[in-house]
């Protein structure tokens, strides 16, 4: 057998043994997974001869109709616009490719693209799948039109994306602002494991809010990709008391038939390196399980307390999703803007050789009420929707209705 032969079926093995030890799929049974990685091993011959090896084994995972999934080999190829420029495209009724959310701090911010633009071509080349893909480390000319003028845009995609992340550029995860006594804080994502950068730009908000005797909030999570356990952060702002969120279960913590009130649980997050080492040592030596309960970290009354909207949209992710959940649960916030995707495990990447990895999901989550929000997602409790028009004219009908609703 020759050494790429040896490497491929090296990288079937370990990916199938990953799928049966450690996959969650909320829907299937641990007999049905098993069946699953088996399927996996026989089709992986074909997929190998296919010369298609990563988009063969990404539309295998996406039949699992589970979230956070991929396989990639490098940095990664065909990167939605999404993750790799920090936007969302949407194709409207008449075919035009619209960006629709562009994510401040983000590259197609600093590219000078705002919401409403057109995408004509990427490179010269028109654009006929649903959006452009995108590679990390690469250039590329963006064709773009602006009320009927046309011009080039040059982006650039950082070399490597965030550690323990899908193969991403991220923008700037917090800006604070303020609209007469209102505090507006849009967040892109949480990044890092619990937050520490995160925790310092709040703390910096949160001063600034006061200054300006800020009594009411509007908390954008609009096209926010997600993250780590920071969201228990901004969770934490909308009550004054500790509260349990809900809890992560995994494989382990399913199979252990254990009650979720048994669960260990985290009840503040650590401010600094030296007291992450505790939790670190609990979940990772002792418990050695993702399984827990969340909470809430009891801050206080803040001025803002009973006068919140949390602002969603279709394109709002993961931990993003979460706190939407706990705002309508706890009846914390009016939840304003479109429903959520349900796109709610909890991922981690895997080397599986070769160059390649593997991310699928490991945990799912639960609300405090037992409720899955996995491919449910959140509903909102006023519905509203911009439009191509109202992007033209650089109205946001989303936020126009969290003022009128906190007014």
């Amino acid at each position: 057998m020759s050494k790429s032969e040896n490497t491929y079926e090296s990288i079937c093995t370990k990916t199938a043994s990953l799928i049966r030890h450690k996959l969650f799929h909320p829907k299937l049974k641990n007999h049905e997974i098993n069946a699953l990685a088996d399927e996996f091993a026989d089709l992986w011959p074909t997929w190998i001869n296919s010369g298609n090896l990563e988009g063969e084994v990404n539309t295998w995972l996406r039949r699992l109709n589970v979230s956070h999934t991929g396989f990639w080999h490098g940095p990664g190829s065909g990167i939605p616009p999404y993750f790799a420029i920090n936007a969302v495209l949407k194709r409207i009724d008449d075919g035009q490719l619209v960006f629709w959310d562009v994510l401040p701090g983000g590259i197609a911010e600093h590219a000078g693209i705002v919401p409403g633009d057109i995408l004509l071509a990427v490179d010269g080349q028109e654009i006929v799948t649903a959006e452009p893909r995108f590679r990390l480390g690469c250039e590329y000319n963006m064709t773009i039109s602006r009320h009927g003028t046309e011009k080039v845009v040059k982006i650039a995609l950082p070399a490597a994306g965030p550690k323990d992340r899908p193969p991403m550029t991220q923008a700037k995860p917090l800006i604070a602002s303020t609209k007469r006594r209102i505090a507006v804080l849009k967040v892109t994502s949480f990044p890092g494991t619990v937050g520490f950068d995160l925790l310092r730009d709040l703390k910096t908000a949160l001063a600034h809010f006061a200054e300006n005797k800020c009594d009411r909030l509007i908390l954008d999570l609009r096209s926010n990709c997600g993250g780590g356990l920071s969201s228990v952060r901004l969770m934490s702002l909308l009550v004054p008391d500790r509260r349990l969120i809900g809890y992560s279960l995994t494989r382990m913590g399913r199979d252990r038939n254990g009650k979720p009130d048994q669960l260990p649980a985290i009840r503040r997050l650590p401010t600094g390196k030296l007291s992450l080492i505790p939790l670190a040592i609990r979940f990772k030596l002792i418990n050695r399980d993702r399984s827990f309960r969340l909470f809430t970290e009891g801050l206080g009354p803040m001025p803002f307390h009973g006068r919140i909207v949390v602002l969603v949209n279709e394109y709002t992710r993961s931990a993003a999703e979460m706190i939407a959940a706990f705002a309508r649960n706890e009846n914390a916030a009016h939840v304003i803007g479109t429903r959520t995707p349900g796109e709610v495990l909890g991922a981690a990447n895997f080397h599986v050789g070769g160059g390649y990895r593997l991310r699928m999901p490991v945990t799912a989550w639960y609300t405090a009420k037992d409720e899955l929000v996995e491919g449910m997602g959140v509903p909102v409790e006023y519905e509203r929707l911009n439009t191509i028009d109202t992007l033209l004219e650089a109205r946001d009908l989303q936020m126009e209705a969290a003022v009128e609703a906190l007014n």
